[in-house]
């Protein structure tokens, strides 16, 4: 066996952003939900009792907003000892090292974070209103940890200059060297 199969599983859904690109928020009223602790916890035991599925993918865009909500979730795979691995997407705004601590004992072992743009304007026109400086620090904390951290930009803003653009490349190239797993953009 090459590799053990990876379920995805819904844990929830919405995100309270406003990014102008992105059509989740407006779907989902942004309103963010977050599955009960229970419910993503018997997802699991049936995914793991009927298939052996160890490898999971918790599906949602934000995954991470509410940090008391990822907390219970993650208490409650440490205190039933669930022993799986998952991975999440989320902003890079909506983590601290405290939380990626307790993320990695409950079993995450890979991370995607939605950077988008490189450039402080485009972050504000395109209304994702990351504060840049926190991006390197974060991926290195996360490296650091042995997760694996992917990240997501996007180009061809209407708005977006060559200068923008290359203060996008800059960024990219610069956590790539720093060993990010994978960069799409």
């Amino acid at each position: 066996k090459t590799s053990d199969p990876t379920m995805p599983i819904d844990v929830g859904r919405g995100c309270p952003y406003n990014c102008t690109f992105c059509s989740t928020s407006y779907f989902f009223c942004r309103t963010y939900r977050l599955k009960s602790p229970d419910a993503i916890l018997n997802d699991i035991h049936y995914y793991k009792e009927k298939y052996g599925i160890q490898k999971f993918v918790f599906s949602h865009d934000a995954f991470t907003v509410n940090n008391t909500l990822v907390e219970a979730v993650c208490d409650r795979l440490i205190e039933n000892n669930v022993n799986i691995t998952w991975e999440c997407a989320t902003r890079i705004n909506c983590i601290t090292e405290e939380l990626v601590l307790k993320m990695i004992k409950a079993g995450m072992t890979a991370i995607e974070m939605g950077i988008e743009t490189g450039s402080e304007r485009m972050q504000k026109i395109s209304k994702k209103n990351l504060d840049l400086s926190k991006v390197k620090p974060m991926v290195d904390f996360c490296l650091k940890q042995g997760l694996k951290v992917s990240l997501f930009f996007m180009h061809a803003f209407p708005e977006e200059t060559e200068q923008d653009l290359n203060e996008t490349l800059e960024l990219v190239f610069s956590v790539l060297d720093m060993g990010v797993h994978y960069a799409n953009m």
